[in-house]
């Protein structure tokens, strides 16, 4: 029988860690678990809550007078209650330690409360865990061993009540370090560029506490980081000052971890932080079909179909990442291919379509073979592909230019695309839709498109000026 003890706060803590040791003496086949003792040193601490919630069939909150809003105990509740992954709902019971029943407010009122200081409550939830236990003992054996245990019991919640502070009640902040929500956030979006980018900030901000990452608790990252002599994660080279743009995405990236934390219920409100100005100064480069050649030759394997798609549909990074195979269909009465962005994913872009010209179609088979099941460019762990850093590297590699603030990369490929669409003759109302332009699908309205006549104009690009063709 698997029982998660939830606590926060000092004296929740105290009785939770008591609770512990006091449940296995009287049932030894329970095996309760908290935070505070059961967490193994070198593992990453979300997941281990994570793992646990899932295995937990009861839920034991420690709620004292001041900690019934904290964030962190609302959210075990909830997840226990909800269904953190499966669905199954666990019993939750709120352990009361120096309030009564009537002093509950929502939404642990809703549960079945059990005073922790009165013992024929105390009974009756050892007995809603005694008969759920693979091997329950009797009735009468369950009196005695509470019998034996109470005034030990007692005595540890007396003294929790009486000489430890609740920290709620003092006005202390959020239980919770930059760290554990940055380690949880970054568990549940596993991309490895948001890992790398934190970790320049997290050398600054990792130990606070949610509420205090702010701008002032940010300047000394900020100051350091854009002169090029900031705190260095092990193993990183510094290399001088990063671009403006560079840093701002660090910036972004701490307001999307509190945005979760606060999704999460570890925090009331998102602290102030001002977003640094992106670098806008980046200049369009449009790439010949020679420079194409060498930056698809100099990108590694899993990059190079992400290149030829780009470039052949106008599709941006942040859309290649997330484009999954469930939103592959083929327009009505037509043998076309395209992918359709649901309003879930990305409202502003929501009913957009890529339509597939050869060279794409033949991408995507190619990646069919692959065999992912939701992502059609997949990352080498599996989750959403990183497209940054290889790109950079490459557009180096095939010596593009660099130099007189020109964009590196998989964006030029978007330009490139737009250029050759314009080299094709194509109109400027299909050329807007194609391109995914802000007003072409609102002036369409419900006019569908001539997806034929997309298609040749599509076609026409996969052919280099007086060649005939580009190979795969």
């Amino acid at each position: 029988m698997n029982i998660l003890i939830s606590w926060s706060g000092p004296r929740s803590r105290a009785v939770a860690t008591k609770f512990k040791d006091w449940i296995e003496d009287i049932l030894q086949l329970a095996d309760p678990w908290m935070s505070e003792e059961d967490i193994p040193s070198g593992r990453v601490w979300f997941e281990s809550l994570d793992n646990e919630l899932e295995d937990a069939q009861y839920g034991i909150v420690c709620v004292t007078r001041n900690n019934q809003t904290a964030p962190w105990l609302l959210w075990e509740a909830g997840a226990l209650f909800g269904g953190f992954k499966d669905g199954r709902r666990r019993d939750v019971v709120p352990l009361l330690i120096d309030l009564g029943k009537n002093d509950l407010i929502e939404p642990l009122d809703k549960f079945q409360a059990i005073r922790a200081t009165n013992k024929k409550e105390m009974l009756k939830m050892l007995g809603w865990i005694n008969r759920d236990l693979h091997k329950s003992i009797a009735r009468n054996r369950l009196e005695e061993q509470l019998d034996r245990c109470w005034d030990d019991w007692n005595v540890a919640v007396d003294d929790a009540i009486k000489n430890i502070p609740d920290l709620q009640a003092t006005g202390g902040s959020s239980p919770h370090t930059f760290k554990q929500a940055a380690e949880r956030f970054l568990l549940e979006n596993k991309i490895r560029e948001y890992e790398y980018r934190l970790r320049w900030p997290r050398e600054y901000i990792d130990s606070l506490p949610l509420e205090q990452v702010t701008d002032q608790s940010l300047a000394q990252y900020l100051e350091e980081r854009r002169a090029g002599t900031s705190r260095l994660p092990d193993g990183m080279k510094d290399k001088g000052p990063p671009a403006p743009a560079t840093v701002s995405k660090e910036v972004q990236l701490v307001t999307m971890v509190l945005r979760s934390a606060k999704k999460w219920h570890w925090i009331e409100h998102i602290p102030s932080i001002t977003q640094l100005p992106q670098d806008i100064s980046r200049k369009q480069y449009v790439l010949t079909w020679d420079e194409q050649d060498r930056l698809i030759k100099a990108l590694p394997d899993f990059a190079k179909p992400v290149a030829l798609f780009s470039v052949n549909t106008g599709a941006s990074k942040g859309i290649i990442r997330k484009l999954q195979w469930s939103w592959l269909e083929t327009v009505p009465g037509l043998d076309i291919p395209i992918f359709r962005l649901p309003e879930d994913i990305d409202r502003r872009n929501a009913g957009r379509t890529i339509v597939l010209n050869s060279v794409a179609k033949q991408v995507v088979k190619g990646q069919r073979e692959v065999g992912h099941e939701r992502y059609v460019f997949p990352g080498r762990q599996g989750g959403m592909i990183n497209l940054g850093r290889p790109f950079g590297k490459a557009w180096k590699k095939a010596r593009l230019p660099v130099k007189g603030g020109h964009a590196l990369g998989i964006s030029n490929l978007y330009w490139t695309f737009q250029k050759r669409l314009e080299d094709a003759g194509v109109g400027l109302e299909d050329r807007e839709f194609l391109l995914w332009k802000g007003d072409s699908l609102r002036k369409r309205g419900d006019r569908p498109p001539n997806y034929v006549r997309l298609l040749e104009y599509l076609e026409k690009i996969t052919t280099r000026p007086g060649n005939g063709g580009i190979s795969l």
